[in-house]
């Protein structure tokens, strides 16, 4: 800056002759003061002597200073002055320039913190066991498919510490080995019941650190999952006990809560961190420590008022991960488990955070800012996001803004601080504290409750607002110590100056406080650093590199790259050491995140006058790493090369360059893959982990996908083939044929807010504003309207108040019945709307009914649309803008889609697929009554059976390891084996639904879009068993899944064809469609099923497409199977059908749940022409070898 002095940029001017006026005759002359406008420096004191007294003046820049600082500062000068006249010996460290006013401010204002809280000495199991009782079906937490309730997760924990004590008694110190998982909360949740102290260990880490933890820590009992047991195989037996957490024999049976508690002042937990002396050491925390952190975030996160879902992304040994326990499980929330394959992909997080309607997410700014910025660049909403926690590590003001500008609106954005000798926060930050983020990071905010923050000088002096110093925390979260470090723990734990009876925790941080109360960051007063969120001891990275005997000296610093990110260096002597042997050698003794990016050899290390280690002097990598160049040839690789030069803050990068050795990581490529979809190309972070050098990467990226536009779609299309065939009946435009849902709420619906997210449902899903009307030559044409018509032209809302009438029972259902035939009787498909809604307002609660017309919506559909409007609703009733998720391709590009590749020759090489189908030799039912004049709706009847809840869990969790199959293919071929035996034939063909969203339009996501995307074709299930074949059964479940998986296309391809003329499609009598489980969860804040079920979904007047139509589904954890059939069959023949369905069927699921050996199936392989005769021979023959 040429304006500022470059000398210096402070002045003292001591003015002490005395002024005097001067009489020049008949003129008199004295001193004027003249305020100045400039500054000459920076700041400039001037103290002048006047009568016997000294006047100061300060003159300073107002680009450089504020006012108050100013203010504040002479205010400490004249303190200093003070104290230096009434106590001269004092050295200066010593000596205090705080007036009592401003210490009393600081010290006390600063950290008024005190809350009492009822639960303080309560251990967190206790809490969460309350939480397991009062909630006891509500899921805890979700590790990919797999989910487990609150009762499940606190029986499964009492029965392996009933193990643990069994084993070692009360209080044993347990290490826990284990990935990310339900198996590893069980295992947490079951030491604490236990009342012992756990030790969590990353799976990731090398087995020399795993081994020194478990040693050191002293464990009595190792807790670990099966597949980990290799990483112990180096400890003697006799050390420890280990118990496996997915072994059923490793649980008691007793599930009952222990009567055990813990004093609040026991350790709950030893979490080990980088330290000083070449080895990791362990922090002990303690119940009440523990508590307390559960406690204190409830409060400032107000996580008791709103509905926590929050995705756990930290590493198992990182104590945020108890942290995520403590905010979920003491709250009555879920934790979501992020899979590790894709913590580091912004993308599939995004999808995560939003299919799972994620309300809390912590991690680095490394991590949340990639993330925010795909989600901001693609347009995306995260309509449930409340809270979104920056921690672990500084966060740049500029960065902060971005993310406050761009979501600030509809989330509350913190930067957390803590240290784990702290348990895990003690403070928080957001922008409404006050304050403008000036400087390079965010302040760290004020404590949280019951926490107590102090900045202090070398000789524990407070520092004044705004002058560096040591970081202290005192007060609740204050650790008990480290584990077998008496003197660290003297030196790092000691008595708080300021409050009697309470401990100190001097962090080594350097921090200030800021005028309004919130404290900045400055950095480290030691050689700690903090990489990505993870605290690292370069002295432990130096003591295991002269470990390895392959250096003679080693120095390990931080070197920022032109983007302020920082990054591990180890510099080492002798210059000739092999690099990727000492690489090889780093990774058995340390974790991944404290591997040096780069290794530097020198000749020799630059040294101070005075002969020591002159860090300032260590060269940057890029200035001393020489490599061949090989440079890039194309555009994409060019490209490549000035993102991997900028983000790495390399001169030149060539194609042959390894992007690890240069010093990438994995925070780095996050930033080359938000680099690269700028330019609008896509790159998986797993992709350049596999390809690291420009060469090889540069085939494996693609261009980036366009977004589905977000605004209304409207327009003309042709109609899909599900929706020729419907209009291909008789009486369509005259009879309804809708689908419905009646919803229920205890605590009854506000009809404003209902009103509001029906408005937004149907302006967000374009298929439902759909018309259909006939063109000038009879065609049936659909046309999607836009969202400029009033409410009544889009969705139809009719409301009763029932609430003083006092309906019960029969009367109750009388009365929706009525209301029922009225509603789904409005639908109007060629003027609209095809959304008709009614609410019923009773004394228990309020009833809501949902129907849409089939003609744009379907059983995939059905899911998307009760999460949205379960959303949308809870927004309304908050009185927040809705936000809905994203919407993928509209209806309308799906069904011009399927129009352009009706005669594609990949859609035309089917057709003799379906053909041989069409002509299988096939039997007819076998009728009781012949010559029906008709098969009307109104005439049909149902039969239906219900699958107990153990039968159906063994369907859907116990039989797919026989044959590899799936709960239909089942379901077919049960079906298939009561068929045949009523019709007496092996052979028959039935009609059946796929989902219809896998098909043959090309690029095309419709994974969130609405409307009827159902394919319907025949399929042949066969029931014949040649001659070898001794299991029958077997036979008959592998023919079913095979002929299911050489359907072509999921089956969309078949009404194409016959709408083309290039099949004649014949109407088989019997119809199946399975439609899924169905989770009451995602809605269940919101809204439950209504024990009333829609009876006039469809016309009574409408005709029938099948003689006997079949569905199948799963709710409340049961398989319901319901028969509706036309009066061609007596109610005996259908009952004495039923009944050989459901015992097939428990037949089929026995038979496979008892095999133990997975056995294959033609599907299995890529042989399209091999038969299961064949596979069977090929099979006895190779047995023997």
């Amino acid at each position: 800056d040429m304006s500022r002095n470059p000398v210096f940029d402070a002045m003292f001017i001591l003015q002490n002759v005395e002024k005097q006026d001067i009489d020049l005759r008949e003129i008199k002359v004295r001193p004027a003061n003249f305020a100045h406008h400039i500054s000459l420096f920076d700041i400039t004191l001037i103290a002048t002597e006047i009568s016997g007294s000294i006047c100061c003046e300060m003159e300073f820049s107002t680009e450089v200073f504020l006012k108050a600082t100013i203010e504040r500062w002479a205010d400490h000068f004249i303190e200093f002055l003070h104290a230096a006249l009434s106590t001269p010996e004092t050295s200066l460290a010593q000596i205090n320039i705080l007036s009592d006013k401003e210490k009393q401010k600081i010290v006390f204002e600063f950290n008024k913190t005190q809350v009492e809280f009822a639960q303080k000495d309560v251990p967190f199991h206790r809490i969460f066991e309350a939480k397991a009782e009062e909630i006891p079906e509500h899921i805890a937490v979700i590790d990919n498919e797999t989910e487990i309730s609150y009762r499940l997760l606190n029986e499964r924990a009492n029965r392996l510490a009933r193990t643990l004590q069994n084993r070692k008694g009360p209080k044993p110190t347990v290490a826990v080995l284990a990935k990310r998982s339900i198996d590893a909360i069980v295992g947490v949740l079951a030491v604490m019941k236990a009342g012992g102290v756990y030790i969590p260990i990353d799976s990731h880490y090398p087995k020399a650190r795993i081994e020194y933890i478990l040693r050191d820590s002293g464990a009595d009992i190792l807790l670990l999952q099966q597949e980990l047991k290799h990483l112990i195989s180096n400890l003697p037996e006799s050390e420890m006990s280990p118990i496996c957490l997915d072994d059923e024999s490793s649980y008691e049976e007793n599930s009952c809560n222990l009567n055990l508690s813990p004093a609040p002042e026991e350790p709950v937990y030893i979490i080990y961190t980088s330290g000083t002396t070449g080895a990791p050491k362990g922090v002990i925390v303690t119940y009440r420590n523990f508590t307390h952190a559960a406690l204190a975030w409830r409060q400032i996160y107000e996580l008791d008022r709103k509905p926590v879902r929050l995705l756990q992304i930290a590493s198992f040994s990182f104590d945020v991960f108890s942290g995520d326990l403590a905010r979920t499980l003491s709250n009555g929330g879920t934790l979501i488990v992020c899979p590790d394959e894709t913590r580091l992909e912004p993308a599939e997080i995004y999808k995560i955070m939003n299919s799972q309607r994620i309300t809390v997410m912590e991690s680095t700014p490394a991590l949340i800012i990639p993330v925010m910025e795909y989600v901001y660049r693609n347009q995306f909403k995260l309509p449930d996001l409340d809270i979104l926690i920056l921690g672990s590590d500084m966060v740049k003001a500029q960065d902060f803004k971005t993310l406050t500008d761009r979501f600030g609106q509809s989330m509350r954005i913190i930067n957390s601080y803590g240290v784990t000798e702290a348990t895990i926060d003690s403070s928080f930050y957001e922008t409404s504290m006050g304050g403008e983020c000036t400087g390079d990071n965010v302040p760290i905010g004020s404590p949280l409750p019951n926490v107590h923050m102090y900045v202090l000088s070398q000789t524990d002096q407070i520092q004044p607002i705004g002058v560096a110093g040591e970081l202290c925390i005192g007060g609740a979260g204050v650790a008990k110590g480290y584990h077998h470090k008496p003197d660290l723990t003297q030196m790092k734990f000691t008595e708080n100056p300021f409050v009697s009876g309470e401990r100190l925790y001097r962090t080594g941080d350097r921090a200030c406080w800021l005028p309004n109360g919130t404290i900045r960051l400055l950095g480290r007063m030691d050689y700690q650093v903090k990489i990505n969120g993870y605290r690292i001891e370069t002295e432990e990275i130096e003591s295991v590199l002269l470990q390895t005997g392959l250096v003679r000296e080693a120095a390990v610093a931080v070197q920022h790259d032109k983007n302020g990110q920082a990054g591990l260096a180890a510099y080492i002597v002798p210059s000739d050491v092999n690099t990727n042997a000492l690489r090889a050698a780093l990774t058995k003794e340390l974790p991944a995140y404290m591997i040096p990016a780069h290794l530097i050899p020198l000749e020799n290390m630059p040294l101070t006058l005075n002969g020591k280690l002159d860090r300032n002097a260590l060269p940057a990598p890029n200035n001393v790493l020489s490599r061949p160049y090989t440079a890039p040839v194309n555009d994409i690789q060019k490209t490549m090369a000035y993102i991997w030069e900028d983000v790495l803050s390399m001169s030149r990068v060539g194609i042959h360059d390894s992007f690890f050795e240069l010093g990438g990581d994995s925070i780095k490529a996050l930033q080359v893959a938000a680099r690269l979809a700028a330019e609008g190309w896509s790159m998986t972070i797993r992709d350049l982990f596999r390809y690291s050098t420009i060469q090889e990467l540069c085939g494996h990226i693609t261009p980036l996908a366009s977004q589905a536009d977000q605004g209304p779609v409207e327009g003309e299309a042709e109609l899909t083939p599900i929706q020729r065939r419907f209009f291909g009946q008789v009486h369509a435009f005259h009879y309804h044929y809708n689908q419905s849902v009646m919803l229920f709420s205890e605590k009854g619906f506000n009809a404003n807010a209902l009103h509001l997210a029906l408005r937004k449902i149907t302006e967000h899903h374009d298929a439902i504003r759909m018309i259909f009307q006939r063109d000038q030559n009879g065609h049936v044409i659909q046309f999607n309207r836009g969202i400029n018509h009033k409410d009544h032209e889009l969705f139809g809302l009719y409301i009763s108040d029932w609430i003083k009438a006092s309906l019960e029972g029969a009367h109750l259902d009388e009365k929706l019945a009525a209301e029922e035939t009225v509603i789904q009787s409005k639908m109007n498909v060629e003027k609209g709307p095809l959304l008709q809604a009614g609410l019923f307002k009773t004394a228990e609660g309020d009833h809501l009914l949902i129907a849409l017309h089939h003609l744009v919506i379907d059983g995939v559909s059905w899911r998307i649309l009760l999460e949205d409007l379960a959303a949308a609703y809870q927004q309304a009733l908050e009185k927040q803008e809705i936000q809905l998720p994203p919407k993928t391709d509209s209806y309308l590009a799906y069904a011009n889609g399927l129009t352009q590749i009706a005669e594609s020759k990949q859609l035309l090489s089917e057709k003799t697929y379906w053909q041989t189908i069409l002509d299988a030799h096939t039997a007819f039912l076998p009728k009781d009554i012949e010559n029906v004049p008709d098969r009307l709706q109104m005439n049909s009847d149902a039969a239906a059976f219900v699958l107990s809840g153990d039968w159906t869990e063994k369907l859907l969790f116990e039989t797919q390891q026989a044959y590899g199959t799936d709960a239909n293919e089942l379901l077919l071929t049960a079906l298939g084996m009561a068929l045949s035996e009523w019709a007496g034939h092996d052979q028959i063909v039935i009609s059946t639904e796929g989902h219809g969203r896998e098909g043959h339009v090309p690029n095309i996501d419709i994974s969130r879009t609405v409307g009827w995307f159902t394919s319907i074709y025949p399929i042949l299930l066969d029931m014949g068993i040649p001659e070898p074949f001794e299991d029958q059964l077997a036979y008959r479940i592998k023919t079913t899944k095979d002929m299911l998986r050489r359907v072509p296309n999921k089956g969309t391809g078949y009404g194409l064809l016959t709408h083309i003329g290039e099949l004649r499609h014949k109407e088989p009598e019997v119809s199946f469609n399975y439609l899924g489980q169905f989770s009451k969860e995602k809605e269940a804040e919101t809204f439950q099923l209504s024990y009333y079920k829609p009876r006039y979904e469809i016309a009574g007047e409408r005709e029938r497409e099948y003689e006997l139509d079949i569905n199948a589904l799963i709710t409340d954890g049961r398989l319901q199977v319901k028969a509706v059939y036309t009066q061609v069959f007596s109610k005996h023949s259908i009952e004495c059908f039923m009944d050989r369905f459901h015992r097939h069927l428990i037949e089929t699921i026995e038979h496979c749940s008892q095999k133990k050996a997975r056995e294959k199936t033609l599907s299995d392989f890529s042989n399209k022409e091999l038969t299961l005769s064949a596979l069977s021979s090929i099979e006895d023959l190779v047995k023997d070898l």
